[in-house]
């Protein structure tokens, strides 16, 4: 069975594999076709799965709160792959989404060895600037580092009750050599994703986080402990019932 590693290099090939190993639902026509103006990311086949992306669709035709959530990783000289994500933010952030930009200082400095402040330079300098750029409109999202929000870090923590060493080897194959920092990572990830559901930061609604197929273990860990924490995705039917 072929194995996903977020830190690793690897080019994987057989996306049908991927599909049918780890539960992503197909993201084809029927997905995309009734948006207004289908991204050509989409049109493309470029984006190929999805977890539940048909409540953004209902919130797009609804024209309800929705959010965005996506993050960089300040290690290097941004590239296409950036661009790509970046294009498909720019797409729903005209299509109404509320816009969240993790930068992953602590995961760096966990993984990358990256110290807090070539994080902030990097982070600032090579891809920040380049976001706005390519159109993002910075008067419409929020920019934060994962060492200053504290709603992130307090989440974390939280989130560690529910989460024991032997779900963390399974997910990502840590070993006995894994240092803490970087076996705390994917918690400081799943703080990332779900704050944007506390009240201060716009409340519980539909959240999107468009990410390369690598980076798969992160969302699956972070649906597990929704689920765990009993953060439920709910619908209000128009009589006011919940379903």
């Amino acid at each position: 069975m072929v194995e996903i590693n977020p830190w690793s290099s690897k080019i994987y090939e057989d996306y049908e594999e991927l599909l049918v190993n780890f539960g992503i639902e197909r993201f084809d026509e029927s997905m995309w076709k009734d948006l207004p103006n289908p991204h050509r990311l989409l049109r493309r086949g470029v984006v190929f799965g999805h977890r539940d992306f048909g409540r953004i669709k209902r919130a797009i035709s609804e024209r309800k709160p929705w959010v965005i959530l996506t993050g960089l990783m300040p290690s290097g000289k941004m590239h296409l792959g950036h661009k790509m994500v970046i294009d498909q933010v720019k797409y729903y952030q005209d299509l109404g989404a509320d816009i969240f930009i993790a930068v992953a200082d602590m995961e760096a400095y966990a993984t990358r060895n990256i110290s807090f402040e070539e994080s902030r330079k990097l982070a600032v300098e090579e891809y920040i600037s380049n976001y706005i750029a390519l159109g993002i409109d910075p008067e419409k999202c929020q920019v934060y580092f994962q060492s200053k929000r504290e709603e992130v870090k307090n989440l974390a923590y939280v989130f560690g009750k529910k989460i024991n060493w032997s779900q963390l080897v399974a997910t990502y194959g840590f070993t006995s050599s894994t240092n803490m920092a970087h076996a705390y990572a994917p918690l400081i990830q799943a703080g990332d994703i779900l704050h944007v559901q506390l009240e201060k930061f716009g409340g519980v609604r539909p959240t999107l986080v468009p990410v390369g197929v690598d980076q798969d273990p992160h969302l699956r860990l972070c649906r597990d402990i929704a689920r765990a924490f009993r953060f439920f995705n709910v619908d209000r039917a128009r009589d006011g019932r919940i379903g």
